[in-house]
């Protein structure tokens, strides 16, 4: 644990973290091509079959976590200094959730980043707004996870409260 990180239930404050150190893998991966990137430590949702879940239900819902946009877009600065990169990959397990924090990160992404990304999402919040959000900061993919169209297997089973026609929308 890092000097002055606070702790939050077992959790660290990604705000109070250093930037991620990927010295070690720069011999190994090319991130000028692709750099992947984490703006969340956990996912909002209760999977049945998803680590993020055990996780949660370990720690508690303090275990998800999200850095600030400011934090976020200081590292992408950085990766473009040092790694000359061309392409944006969130790797979130939910990127494109929470439209308040979207908005806000978004219009400083365009201005200080601006570069072509992908990301996921989940459909159940997916709507125009955020779509048109992500389209004019030059997303060009968003995926959704989509384990099954059974409403029951959904529901009792993975425990992802989904309905077949709100993806179908999301897609849309």
């Amino acid at each position: 644990i890092t000097k002055g990180v606070h702790i939050y239930k077992g959790t660290a404050d990604l705000n109070e973290t250093g930037l991620p150190d990927k010295a070690l893998f720069e011999k190994y991966i090319n991130f000028s091509d692709s750099y992947m990137i984490y703006t969340t430590k956990g996912c909002p949702c209760d999977c049945s079959y998803c680590e993020e879940t055990l996780y949660k239900n370990r720690l508690g819902n303090a275990y998800f976590r999200r850095k600030n946009p400011g934090k976020v877009i200081l590292e992408l600065e950085e990766a473009k200094k040092r790694f000359n990169i061309k392409e944006v990959i969130y790797k979130d397990s939910v990127f494109a959730w929470d439209k308040k924090w979207l908005k806000e990160y978004l219009k400083l992404y365009k201005k200080q980043i601006g570069l072509p990304y992908k990301c996921f999402g989940k459909a159940w919040v997916f709507d125009d707004d955020i779509a048109l959000m992500l389209k004019e900061s030059r997303c060009y993919c968003v995926e959704f996870g989509v384990q099954t169209f059974n409403e029951a297997i959904k529901r009792d089973i993975l425990k992802r409260d989904e309905k077949t026609d709100i993806l179908m929308k999301a897609f849309s």
